[in-house]
């Protein structure tokens, strides 16, 4: 929140005296550049300014914490049973890209790793007080059993990162394996090969838990 006030909007916010007020700069090169290539005939702002209202970002920095982004404080989370967390308020399903796994096994690829990391800042960024439950999906195989066992593996792997390398609340967190059982809705137009590609996945559902 500082750095995003004092950088992209020059606020005065101790987060640095340097202020590069990025979308002011943003906004006055992509300007330059309009009237360079003749797409307008002249600066039509005059000071870029005029479209850039701060003033719900110095009333919000004004009541944060000094240290936010630093030493907040973060929440502690309960442990919760079964049937509790069926009670939550689901707030929705994170939009992430795909998460790869070492074929066949429950393993995190590097790439799904580095994806997982990703995920991981978004979490504890923008849902900080968000409960998530990690959804392991596998694709179609005549053995049902071993299919929701590497399900939940996988979700277990996410978990088990989220928890190791990102130190986020075991209590957050609750693994669930599905094995094929919710395969996901066709998109419009979507061709067979690109629908099973999305089968196999990891979703992330973020729920509220206020009373918990």
């Amino acid at each position: 929140m500082q750095e995003n006030a004092a950088h992209q909007f020059g606020l005065n916010t101790g987060a640095g005296n340097n202020a590069v007020e990025g979308v002011v700069n943003t906004i006055i090169a992509c300007t330059n550049v309009l009237v360079k290539t003749k797409r307008l005939p002249k600066d039509p702002l005059g000071d870029p300014y005029r479209i850039i209202n701060s003033t719900i970002l110095q009333a919000v920095h004004a009541h944060i914490p000094n240290d936010i982004g630093g030493n907040a404080h973060k929440r502690e989370f309960a442990q919760l049973s079964e049937s509790q967390w069926k009670s939550l308020s689901a707030i929705g399903t994170m939009r992430v890209e795909p998460i790869s796994f070492r074929q066949g096994t429950s393993e995190l690829s590097r790439e799904g790793e580095a994806e997982v990391d990703k995920i991981a800042d978004l979490i504890e960024n923008h849902y900080p007080d968000a409960r998530v439950m990690v959804k392991g999906h596998t694709g179609a195989g005549s053995d049902q059993s071993e299919s929701m066992r590497l399900s939940q593996e996988r979700a277990e792997a996410v978990v088990q990162r989220l928890i190791a390398v990102h130190a986020m609340s075991s209590s957050r967190m609750l693994a669930k394996g599905v094995g094929s059982s919710q395969p996901p809705e066709h998109r419009p137009e979507e061709n067979q090969r690109a629908y099973m590609y999305r089968i196999p996945r990891v979703e992330f559902q973020l729920y509220n838990d206020t009373g918990f």
